[in-house]
């Protein structure tokens, strides 16, 4: 960021004036985005002359999101918080819902800055090239001078099989190993966990070692009627277009032998019906059904932060839900994730990343090339030791979980919060949970519903994948 930007921003009112009422410990500049926006509409709509700006973004099938804020006018001293409030929300929006075509309107010189932001080239070019990627198509941005132009708003939710009559394969594809199960009229009669090497750079390796699984499964039922899944990344219409389980294929036999690769376990299986989501949708299944309720929204952290979301009705939204790109922090100086280039992502504050960035803060050492997963396990055992520098690295990621559960709360209608991941696991994911809940009572009682939820055992083992495996849509002729 340049230095004349960088000190527009300080001196914003919107940033100036945030004071969160939970600090978290190793973090006293962490700026929510839920109380900078709440700042900066405060301040905007002090202005009897401010300008509304509007935008739609369009995904696959003409869905369509669209919303509008308070910005102040072209041209005014302010008009530099509109563009940095303005950027951010669409970014979260981007990797919220998903979409190839951004609509514009509003102040133009306003709308111009954004339209730059959002190029291949711009600021954003990583979202807009990974938007490329998952839809296959190019990614357009476009002002529209009159708002009765832009494209009304059309969503359209996921109904999803509740029914485990049958009997059922499922996958549930991780960075680190994949779980095949079968399941019988709702019973587990099969689970394996396999170990794969997600860099190898032939697409029939990945192919071979997950349909033997599934053809070591296939053998213990009497027939195979359907095959569910579940996977890292974003499944398509039950194509893989885009998953970081696959990095190191090169990219025209991605296109050929990989987006295909769930259609053809299931044509190898004899063709039988197919459902793949994303892990994180999956786990929010999982989550509904070991407490019985809708309106969850479940929380991996891991290797990246993982989210999900089950409406109160049980049905899906069919949004990419990809809330670790989504900015959670407003501070200028917040740390670039290491995948996106951005700043103030949530992957730097709920999921590994967060405790790699805490634990040299609090005081931890360690070798230059240890990977993060390694940097964990040494925060865990010294928690464990109840060491005080691991306590505030727990305290502060639950500061950053309350106040983002908070801000995911206004696009999300939630009663339950599920936490989950090896960030998590043990007296240290108590610290977090226990942090979060203290930040959601003391600046939003408004949300006093809310519970946090953890996994039991069943579902930590195989409870995502049997969840997967009840996606597909059977006909009780057929079994």
């Amino acid at each position: 960021m340049n230095s004349k930007l960088l000190s527009s921003l300080q001196k914003a009112y919107f940033l100036r004036s945030v004071k969160p009422k939970v600090v978290p410990p190793l973090d006293p500049k962490f700026c929510p985005f839920i109380l900078g926006k709440r700042a900066y509409l405060e301040s905007v709509q002090k202005m009897s002359n401010n300008a509304i700006f509007s935008f739609a973004l369009v995904r696959h099938g003409n869905l369509c999101a669209r919303s509008s804020f308070p910005v102040f006018p072209d041209g005014s001293p302010e008009s530099i918080d509109s563009e940095f409030f303005s950027e951010k929300v669409l970014k979260f929006w981007l990797w919220q819902r998903g979409g190839f075509r951004l609509y514009l309107n509003g102040p133009e010189k306003l709308c111009d800055y954004l339209k730059n932001c959002f190029s291949p080239s711009g600021k954003y070019g990583f979202d807009v090239l990974t938007m490329e990627k998952i839809y296959g198509e190019k990614f357009q941005v476009q002002y529209l001078k009159h708002l009765s132009d832009l494209p009304i708003e059309n969503e359209q939710q996921q109904t999803v099989n509740r029914s485990v009559e049958g009997c059922r394969l499922a996958f549930d594809l991780g960075k680190s190993d994949f779980k095949i199960v079968a399941v019988k009229d709702g019973e587990l009669i099969f689970s394996k966990e396999t170990e794969w090497n997600i860099w190898e750079t032939d697409p029939e390796y990945h192919y071979n070692i997950v349909l033997d699984v599934l053809k070591e499964a296939a053998s213990t039922l009497p027939q195979v009627d359907s095959l569910g899944g579940s996977t890292a990344g974003t499944p398509l219409d039950n194509d893989c277009v885009w998953s970081d389980c696959f990095p190191s294929i090169e990219p025209s036999l991605y296109k050929e032998k990989i987006v295909p690769i769930f259609k053809r376990w299931a044509q190898a299986l004899g063709g039988v019906p197919l459902k793949v989501v994303n892990d994180g949708e999956v786990a929010a299944l999982a989550g509904m059904q070991m407490i019985g309720s809708g309106g969850l929204l479940g929380i991996s952290m891991g290797s990246n932060e993982g989210a999900g979301y089950v409406k109160k009705n049980g049905a899906l939204t069919g949004w990419l839900n990809e809330l670790w790109a989504g900015t959670v922090d407003f501070n200028p100086l917040a740390p670039k994730c290491p995948w996106s280039e951005s700043i103030g992502n949530g992957s730097m504050y709920l999921s590994q990343r967060a405790v790699e960035k805490l634990s040299t803060i609090a005081g931890f050492s360690f070798p230059t090339d240890m990977l993060p997963q390694h940097k964990l396990k040494i925060v865990q055992t010294a928690m464990e030791q109840n060491d005080s520098k691991a306590r505030l690295i727990y305290e502060t990621i639950g500061v950053y979980l309350g106040y983002t559960v908070a801000q995911y709360s206004e696009s999300y209608e939630i009663d339950h919060i599920l936490i989950l991941g090896r960030v998590t696991s043990g007296c240290g994911g108590d610290i977090i949970l226990e942090k979060a809940r203290e930040v959601i009572a003391e600046e939003f009682p408004e949300l006093a519903h809310l519970k946090f939820h953890t996994p039991n055992e069943h579902m930590k083992r195989v409870g995502q994948c049997v969840a997967a495996a009840a996606l597909p849509k059977i006909h009780v002729s057929e079994h």
